[in-house]
């Protein structure tokens, strides 16, 4: 029996779900949570076969995720550490990547890089 897809915790199918149709991904919430995860759900064949880990970081969770998926460049944006890059390719980094944008400072928040504040209130009409 292959391996059910309700393994994965509600917001990581959701996000698995959309992987197709979008190619950014704002998580917000519990990202400072401890998660547990299936490190070789690619390779079991039943349920019974996974082998759970805890990553007390989303983004060695997403990175682990995002690799086994085939993803070979990985981008995170957040306020404090400005922008990380995780690749495959070493030729591909934080500074040659803002260079190609046009600016040289991984911690800027330039012009390049329009950051909106995003209000829990819902709009009204």
């Amino acid at each position: 029996m292959p391996v059910n897809s309700k393994i994965f915790p509600r917001w990581m199918q959701e996000f698995k779900r959309f992987q197709a149709l979008k190619s950014q991904f704002f998580l917000y919430g519990n990202v400072y949570d401890c998660y547990y995860f299936p490190v070789n759900y690619h390779q079991a064949e039943s349920n019974n076969d996974l082998k759970w880990a805890r990553f007390n970081d989303i983004r060695c969770l997403l990175n682990l995720y995002l690799k086994n998926e085939g993803y070979e460049i990985i981008v995170y944006y957040d306020m404090i550490d400005g922008l990380t890059v995780e690749s495959i390719d070493p030729e591909i980094s934080e500074k040659n990547l803002l260079q190609q944008l046009g600016d040289n400072d991984p911690k800027s928040k330039s012009s390049n890089f329009r950051i909106r504040p995003v209000s829990n209130r819902p709009k009204t009409y």
